[in-house]
């Protein structure tokens, strides 16, 4: 079984279903009792968690910002020709 993110469909299906088993702990964090210790686990894991989206989100801009420059560089390149003579 490949676990490779080959598709938008299947990144978006991950970050769905991470966002909604995030907002699901997030909603019972409370009922849970936690020693100082797994407090400062589970903030170190959250940390880790929101330095991985920022780093996906740093890529992505990046790619947005190639593309466009690409897109421009295609353009200026062509030439205009005229309809009559």
């Amino acid at each position: 079984m490949s676990y490779r993110i080959t598709s938008y469909d299947t990144l978006q299906a991950n970050i769905s279903a991470a966002g909604t088993t995030i907002m699901l702990c997030r909603a019972n964090l409370e009922q849970v009792e936690l020693s100082h210790e797994d407090m400062m686990d589970l903030l170190w894991r959250i940390e880790r968690q929101i330095a991985e989206l920022k780093g996906m989100q740093v890529e992505l801009d990046h790619m947005s910002q190639r593309r466009r420059a690409s897109r421009t560089l295609i353009k200026s390149r062509l030439r205009v020709v005229g309809c009559c003579p």
